[in-house]
């Protein structure tokens, strides 16, 4: 299942939206047996980045390269923010 979080930048003097889209994975290994004795390792749920993208309708070229200059160059604060916000240990 796919989950989005917006984001909104000023890079060019104007609002630009970013759409950043994820998806859960989970690092749990599920049923086990360690010497005898059964356990479960439920693990914990975590956002992956899928992509980030933005609307290009009313941008120029060199503003949509701005824009995909800061994308690029703030791509692991995006997923350090989505981390952050969406990782759950239940």
């Amino acid at each position: 299942m796919e989950h989005c979080e917006t984001i909104w930048i000023n890079e060019i003097g104007k609002d630009v939206e970013i759409t950043i889209t994820f998806h859960y994975e989970n690092d749990g290994i599920g049923s086990y047996e360690f010497w005898g004795t059964p356990g479960f390792d439920k693990g914990t749920d975590y956002p992956v980045v899928d992509e980030v993208d933005f609307d290009r309708f009313d941008l120029t070229a060199e503003e949509c390269h701005i824009v995909n200059e800061w994308i690029d160059l703030n791509i692991d604060k995006i997923k350090e923010y989505v981390r952050e916000k969406y990782t759950s240990e239940f």
